[in-house]
């Protein structure tokens, strides 16, 4: 209900889906991976599993400081969307108890992961830089160098299920691919512009499926 009011009061875009599978399907359990270019990916994302009779499903992975937020915590609690601490140790068991339980659920369950962690800023790609150094990894060219613990959990607890991995690649019309700089104002805009003001025209998804 929160996503049809939503939709109806805020600006809208075209969302254009492409890829060769299916859409994500209403029933049993999924994981979704996405590159994560912008704050309001995860509004794109909502609206596409809106449009797709998905909306109740998708379970977004938040930081646990939005846990006791005023209202909205409540709602994401109601929601039954899994909650990550800073100390992966310290919240392991707790997040994987969490996710076992869907495995006898009933209703379809699709959990959304930004493996890159945060969207694409000069400092998000110098902590990723610094970090492909670190371990010996290779360092991308339009992408941060995505984190695989929490994808990893998710596969393990879920297992029981035999979840779908759905890989989403979002690409905002007219977007180039320019990094701002930090003194810049950024080429696509904040969430709270998105949803309120500068909707963009049009958003592309490519999915992939994997079994």
């Amino acid at each position: 209900m929160f996503l049809d009011a939503m939709a109806v009061v805020l600006p809208n875009s075209r969302i254009c889906i492409t890829g060769d599978s299916d859409v994500p399907a209403a029933f049993g359990t999924a994981i979704m991976v996405s590159n994560h270019f912008a704050e309001a990916d995860w509004w794109v994302i909502l609206m596409l599993c809106r449009c797709i009779g998905l909306k109740g499903s998708v379970k977004l992975f938040l930081h646990k400081s939005l846990h006791r937020t005023p209202f909205l915590g409540r709602i994401f609690r109601l929601l039954d969307y899994p909650f990550l601490g800073d100390s992966w140790i310290r919240y392991r068991a707790r997040l994987l108890a969490f996710l076992k339980t869907f495995n006898e659920d009933t209703n379809p369950a699709l959990f959304l992961l930004f493996p890159e962690g945060g969207e694409l800023s000069q400092e998000n790609i110098r902590q990723s830089i610094e970090f492909a150094k670190r371990e010996g990894r290779p360092n991308l060219k339009h992408l941060l160098l995505p984190r695989t613990t929490g994808f990893n959990a998710s596969l393990d607890a879920l297992r029981a299920s035999h979840p779908v991995v759905y890989d989403l690649t979002v690409a905002y019309k007219g977007y180039k691919g320019k990094i701002p700089k930090i003194e810049e104002k950024p080429s696509l805009p904040k969430l709270w512009e998105i949803i309120t003001t500068r909707a963009p025209e049009e958003v592309h998804v490519r999915i992939k499926r994997y079994r």
